[in-house]
């Protein structure tokens, strides 16, 4: 018993000298500074000493408002008008993606360890987390739009990446009625290679690694700049058609799409180049063959890794040039252990592989001893 009473004295005398409780501060928007980026247009920085601001612009497609995030040491109080979407408390120590794009830059800042969850773990291709997939320190955690909330919950991340096609995310919404912070990240939303690759930002910022998220996006846009500026010296841009048939209409990106300007910036000709617009062009067989069938070069035909393939699903493919001089060239057959296509996961965050992959397809005497990453030749 006299025992007992000593254990109880020293709780309540450790109790008694603990500190005391962390008083929240009314959030103040003074001081802050805008801090530039190079080429994302889709989101926005601010920095005040060791708190941040960051601002989606849209969240998804068609979006009216954008969202703003508060990333802080503090306990702030938050009021309406402050317009404030949601609260980050560094530091981020632990942390749950939903899409495949978030993984690599993750792993630029030797932050991967942080990520305890993730929905759909066999779509996960960088070699790095699919080590910490099989040793479940990744845990699954179902599907995109229908997240096991229980298990994220469980998990208590200090913060969810998400993404949105629409206004509507019952699943996260959830999430962040118990507590847990939820972000949304739109790098796919970007129109231009350096601004998708730009978004490694967003992430410094919330892991703590601001500094370095800006050395690795200088060397990829320094690179990229360079590559550029390579293919100016070929002389004769090829003609290139993209994308391929899919339930009677045949998808290419729009020229003004992240996927144009790469093939604009490898110095080619892209057939659609002068085209604007969302998402894909879906186009007629016929229209696009009565356009296309001289193209010299044809690249992401969409699944298709093999010609006898192609031509097994709709014998007409077969009567384009780039088809009988057997010059398509994809990334479908570039795959992650569990199949993932890893241009999906890597291409955003590394682009200039994907110009190089291009300048060697479309000029191959100025990169002759290059090793494509993404694009091989279809069988």
């Amino acid at each position: 018993m006299h025992f007992k009473m000593i254990m109880i004295g020293l709780v309540f005398s450790l109790l008694s000298c603990s500190s005391p409780k962390e008083e929240a501060v009314e959030f103040d928007r003074k001081g802050f500074e805008k801090v530039a980026l190079d080429h994302a247009d889709n989101f926005s920085l601010k920095r005040r000493e060791n708190e941040w601001l960051i601002h989606v612009n849209k969240p998804y497609q068609d979006a009216e408002q954008g969202f703003t995030y508060l990333i802080t040491d503090k306990q702030v109080k938050i009021k309406p008008k402050d317009s404030i979407d949601e609260v980050v408390r560094k530091p981020v120590d632990s942390l749950i993606c939903t899409s495949t794009t978030h993984i690599p830059s993750l792993k630029n800042l030797s932050v991967l360890n942080r990520l305890v969850g993730f929905p759909g773990t066999d779509m996960i291709s960088t070699p790095e987390a699919r080590k910490r997939v099989n040793n479940n320190s990744i845990k699954e955690l179902g599907k995109n739009g229908q997240l096991n909330t229980e298990r994220v919950i469980s998990l208590q991340p200090d913060v969810v990446v998400g993404f949105a096609v629409s206004s509507t995310n019952a699943t996260l919404d959830k999430i962040s009625s118990f507590g847990i912070p939820v972000v949304y990240n739109s790098d796919w939303l970007e129109k231009h290679p350096l601004g998708k690759a730009e978004w490694i930002k967003f992430f410094g910022v919330l892991t703590g690694k601001f500094k370095a998220s800006v050395e690795f996006y200088n060397k990829i846009q320094e690179e990229y700049d360079q590559l550029k500026e390579l293919a100016q010296k070929a002389d004769e841009p090829p003609k290139v058609i993209a994308g391929a048939m899919l339930n009677e209409q045949w998808y290419l990106p729009y020229g003004n799409s992240w996927q144009a300007r790469f093939i604009k910036d490898a110095n080619a000709d892209y057939i659609y180049g002068y085209t604007e617009g969302k998402g894909s062009i879906a186009l007629s067989f016929e229209k696009v063959f009565k356009k296309a069938m001289d193209a010299d070069v044809w690249v992401a035909p969409a699944q298709y890794t093999a010609y006898d393939k192609m031509k097994e699903d709709n014998r007409h493919y077969a009567r384009f040039k780039a088809f009988k001089e057997r010059n398509i060239h994809g990334f479908a057959s570039t795959k992650g252990e569990t199949g993932g296509v890893l241009f999906y996961e890597q291409a955003p965050n590394r682009p200039e592989l994907v110009l190089k992959d291009l300048i060697h397809i479309f000029h191959p005497d100025l990169l002759e001893d290059h090793e494509n990453h993404f694009f091989k030749p279809l069988e």
